[in-house]
Protein backbone atom coordinates (compact mmCIF):
# COMPACT_ATOMS: atom_id res chain seq x y z
CA UNK A 1 0.00 0.00 0.00
CA UNK A 2 1.24 3.49 -0.86
CA UNK A 3 1.96 6.18 1.74
CA UNK A 4 -0.59 8.49 0.04
CA UNK A 5 -3.43 6.74 1.85
CA UNK A 6 -4.65 8.25 5.12
CA UNK A 7 -4.37 6.31 8.40
CA UNK A 8 -8.01 5.18 8.56
CA UNK A 9 -8.04 4.59 4.81
CA UNK A 10 -5.03 2.25 5.22
CA UNK A 11 -6.82 0.44 8.04
CA UNK A 12 -9.95 0.02 5.91
CA UNK A 13 -7.99 -1.27 2.92
CA UNK A 14 -6.13 -3.71 5.19
CA UNK A 15 -9.40 -4.84 6.80
CA UNK A 16 -11.00 -5.62 3.43
CA UNK A 17 -7.84 -7.26 2.11
CA UNK A 18 -8.20 -9.81 4.93
CA UNK A 19 -11.62 -10.59 3.43
CA UNK A 20 -9.99 -11.34 0.09
CA UNK A 21 -10.34 -8.04 -1.80
CA UNK A 22 -7.34 -6.81 -3.81
CA UNK A 23 -7.05 -3.05 -4.14
CA UNK A 24 -5.38 -0.74 -6.63
CA UNK A 25 -4.62 2.90 -5.92
CA UNK A 26 -6.59 5.25 -8.20
CA UNK A 27 -7.04 8.94 -8.77
CA UNK A 28 -9.38 10.45 -11.36
CA UNK A 29 -8.35 13.91 -12.50
CA UNK A 30 -8.10 16.25 -9.52
CA UNK A 31 -10.12 13.96 -7.25
CA UNK A 32 -8.72 12.37 -4.11
CA UNK A 33 -6.47 9.34 -4.10
CA UNK A 34 -8.58 6.31 -3.26
CA UNK A 35 -8.43 2.52 -3.43
CA UNK A 36 -10.59 0.31 -5.67
CA UNK A 37 -11.22 -3.45 -5.78
CA UNK A 38 -13.29 -5.37 -8.30
CA UNK A 39 -15.61 -8.03 -6.91
CA UNK A 40 -17.13 -9.95 -9.81
CA UNK A 41 -19.00 -7.22 -11.71
CA UNK A 42 -19.03 -4.73 -8.81
CA UNK A 43 -16.39 -2.23 -7.72
CA UNK A 44 -15.73 -1.33 -4.08
CA UNK A 45 -13.87 1.92 -3.48
CA UNK A 46 -12.38 3.29 -0.27
CA UNK A 47 -12.22 7.10 -0.25
CA UNK A 48 -10.75 9.24 2.51
CA UNK A 49 -13.46 10.67 4.77
CA UNK A 50 -13.01 14.30 5.72
CA UNK A 51 -14.77 13.70 9.04
CA UNK A 52 -16.49 10.89 10.93
CA UNK A 53 -19.84 12.54 10.07
CA UNK A 54 -19.28 11.50 6.44
CA UNK A 55 -19.22 7.82 7.34
CA UNK A 56 -22.54 5.98 7.03
CA UNK A 57 -22.66 3.65 10.03
CA UNK A 58 -26.03 2.29 8.90
CA UNK A 59 -24.53 0.58 5.83
CA UNK A 60 -23.93 -3.14 6.20
CA UNK A 61 -21.75 -5.04 3.76
CA UNK A 62 -21.60 -8.80 3.33
CA UNK A 63 -19.01 -11.12 1.84
CA UNK A 64 -18.73 -14.85 1.32
CA UNK A 65 -15.19 -15.87 2.29
CA UNK A 66 -13.11 -18.97 2.91
CA UNK A 67 -11.80 -19.66 6.40
CA UNK A 68 -14.10 -17.29 8.30
CA UNK A 69 -12.76 -18.51 11.65
CA UNK A 70 -9.11 -17.69 10.85
CA UNK A 71 -10.04 -14.33 9.29
CA UNK A 72 -12.04 -13.46 12.40
CA UNK A 73 -9.01 -14.30 14.57
CA UNK A 74 -6.85 -11.93 12.48
CA UNK A 75 -9.46 -9.17 12.72
CA UNK A 76 -9.67 -9.64 16.51
CA UNK A 77 -5.86 -9.42 16.71
CA UNK A 78 -6.08 -6.08 14.88
CA UNK A 79 -8.62 -4.79 17.40
CA UNK A 80 -11.75 -5.01 15.26
CA UNK A 81 -15.03 -4.83 17.16
CA UNK A 82 -16.96 -8.11 16.90
CA UNK A 83 -20.70 -7.42 16.67
CA UNK A 84 -21.76 -11.05 16.29
CA UNK A 85 -19.41 -13.96 16.99
CA UNK A 86 -19.18 -17.08 14.85
CA UNK A 87 -22.54 -18.76 14.49
CA UNK A 88 -23.89 -21.54 12.28
CA UNK A 89 -26.83 -20.22 10.23
CA UNK A 90 -28.86 -21.48 7.28
CA UNK A 91 -26.43 -19.55 5.02
CA UNK A 92 -23.27 -21.01 6.63
CA UNK A 93 -20.95 -19.99 9.45
CA UNK A 94 -21.18 -16.22 9.87
CA UNK A 95 -19.79 -13.36 11.88
CA UNK A 96 -20.30 -9.60 11.89
CA UNK A 97 -17.41 -7.23 12.59
CA UNK A 98 -17.11 -3.42 12.44
CA UNK A 99 -14.69 -2.08 9.84
CA UNK A 100 -12.34 0.77 10.88
CA UNK A 101 -14.93 3.34 9.72
CA UNK A 102 -17.64 1.75 11.89
CA UNK A 103 -19.65 -0.10 9.23
CA UNK A 104 -20.96 -3.57 10.05
CA UNK A 105 -19.44 -6.20 7.78
CA UNK A 106 -20.86 -9.71 7.62
CA UNK A 107 -18.62 -12.60 6.60
CA UNK A 108 -20.09 -16.00 5.73
CA UNK A 109 -18.39 -19.30 4.97
CA UNK A 110 -20.60 -21.82 3.22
Amino acid sequence: MNESATGVQKLCVGFYQLLGLRFQEERHGKGPVHWAAEVDSAVMEVYPAQSSAEVDGATRLGFEIDEVESVLALLRDQGSEVVSDLKQTQWGVRTVVKDPDGRSVESVQK
